[in-house]
């Protein structure tokens, strides 16, 4: 016979109560998602919602772009063109983040690395 239904499990949370590396360590074993890896990142970037931890956020990012999100590629080159959240500023480290990025197949990237090719100043990602 099968349940469809079983009154001791517990319903979701609308809202999480927890430790931010609690929720941190869901994410990253549950979901696998890149795009949420790097939300969750620029949350804890912001502290929009959650405890404030820029060094955790930036780790997030470039965890995403370990993966091979050329967008979390490009917010981290923005990151290092700019000097921000901490990560210091290192124009070569950005260059290089957009040319792998371009390398993967992003316009984006392949735009920003035509116009520093071309001499131009660099570009922030869309």
């Amino acid at each position: 016979m099968v349940r469809l239904h079983n009154p001791q499990r517990e319903l979701p949370r609308t809202s999480y109560v927890g430790s931010t590396a609690d929720l941190r360590r869901k994410i990253v074993s549950y979901v696998q998602f890149i795009p949420g890896m790097i939300l969750f990142g620029m949350t804890q970037i912001t502290g929009k919602g959650i405890d404030k931890n820029t060094l955790d956020g930036v780790r997030m990012i470039r965890r995403a772009a370990n993966t091979g999100s050329t967008r979390a590629m490009l917010i981290l080159a923005n990151f290092y063109n700019s000097g921000a959240y901490g990560v210091g500023l290192n124009p070569v480290e950005a260059k290089s983040l957009i040319a792998k990025a371009a390398s993967l197949g992003d316009p984006a990237a392949k735009d920003m690395l035509a116009s520093l090719e071309d001499g131009g100043q660099d570009k922030k990602a869309p």
